[in-house]
């Protein structure tokens, strides 16, 4: 099959996420693998592995410029990459969840000694109560825990898109490269990373009441069903919010001039001719 051609790299981060939006939802059957990536992602190591195998693959398409719909098998292969890219991209998320991990282990510590009185506390109410349900963090070091996430998450879309245009670990691991492109298009990536952040906690907002009913031992058949297809479809809509984010991540890659890469120890187009990437 010819390759259509991108004919417009998205200027702002907005237009970005409309057009990778666009992207998804004129693709062939896309519910149906909504639905599917949603079911897989619940399969530890290996669903991550499968779908950001699958989505960087159809976002490497993007960053070079190209137009075509989602692949149409999850597990199609044809590249014969798939499962390399997706451990690939695996191990990456482990390098920068570490991280996080850290800063995380840092909120905690720090709310636990800080913020010892405030359990239990009339004042803080629902705020502190819902914070520690997710986290065990005060709600003060909980902006920060989320802050530092929102920092990180741009860093390890921009070193998958690396890893995937590549080929290689190495690539998406040049901490000093990927600098320099996420400093090029700070503000388009940071609206990405928002908007998916946002999006992704709206969703869960939705479907945590939806996990407590599917863990409580007194529902009926009938409310059984209804909360496990609930829980399905907040999985969905989960893996269509990941679909977009990444597709994105390649449109915003596009505008690097992908197809002037040389190595991947190699200054970057802009940073050799100072152009505007």
């Amino acid at each position: 099959m010819e390759h259509q051609i991108l004919q417009e790299k998205p200027a702002s981060g907005w237009k970005t996420l409309v057009m990778a939006f666009g992207d998804v939802v004129r693709s062939p059957s896309w519910p149906v693998k909504m639905l599917q990536m949603g079911l897989v992602s619940v399969v530890p190591v290996f669903g991550a592995v499968v779908l950001n195998g699958y989505l960087l693959g159809w976002a490497r398409d993007a960053a070079w410029g190209r137009t075509e719909p989602l692949p149409a098998r999850l597990f199609g292969n044809e590249d014969g990459a798939l499962y390399r890219r997706g451990w690939y991209a695996f191990v990456i998320s482990l390098v920068y969840g570490l991280a996080l991990a850290l800063v995380y282990a840092a909120c905690v510590s720090l709310s636990q000694s800080a913020f010892p009185a405030a359990v239990g506390q009339p004042a803080v109410l629902d705020l502190y109560a819902y914070a520690q349900q997710r986290v065990a963090i005060h709600p003060i070091l909980l902006a920060v825990y989320y802050a530092a996430s929102l920092v990180i998450s741009p860093f390890m879309l921009v070193s998958m898109m690396r890893m995937s245009i590549y080929g290689r670990l190495g690539a998406g691991l040049q901490f000093g490269r990927v600098l320099a492109m996420v400093r090029k298009g700070l503000a388009s990536i940071a609206v990405i990373v928002v908007v998916t952040a946002l999006a992704e906690e709206a969703v869960s907002a939705l479907s945590g009441p939806l996990s407590d009913a599917a863990l409580s031992a007194q529902l009926d058949p009938l409310a059984t069903f209804g909360t496990f297809a609930g829980l399905v479809a907040a999985l969905a809509l989960l893996a269509f919010v990941n679909a977009v984010s990444i597709r994105a991540a390649g449109l915003w890659t596009a505008r690097f001039d992908v197809p002037r890469w040389k190595g991947y120890g190699d200054p970057l187009p802009f940073e050799e001719e100072g152009n505007d990437a």
